[in-house]
């Protein structure tokens, strides 16, 4: 939603990469490691990943969702 009304849209796209990159990375760096040394826990390892990547996803959908009712939507051809 962000990305339809923003101007520089390259530069949104890289803040939401910086946001979403650095907690991935390091998921998947601990994944494999524990993986490798202590052994595979899915159950465990899934909480981690939602608990790294929910509050970025949440903080971009509350976003779009408060977007949508401050700025109106334009309509073409009227």
């Amino acid at each position: 939603m962000t990305l339809l009304i923003a101007r520089n849209r390259v530069a949104l796209l890289g803040a939401m990469l910086v946001l979403f990159v650095p907690p991935v990375a390091f998921y998947l760096i601990t994944a494999i490691e524990h993986a490798l040394f202590v052994g595979l826990e899915p159950y465990k390892q899934f909480r981690t990943f939602l608990v790294m990547v929910l509050p970025p996803m949440l903080t971009i959908m509350v976003q779009a969702l408060v977007l949508r009712l401050v700025v109106p939507r334009w309509r073409s051809g009227g």
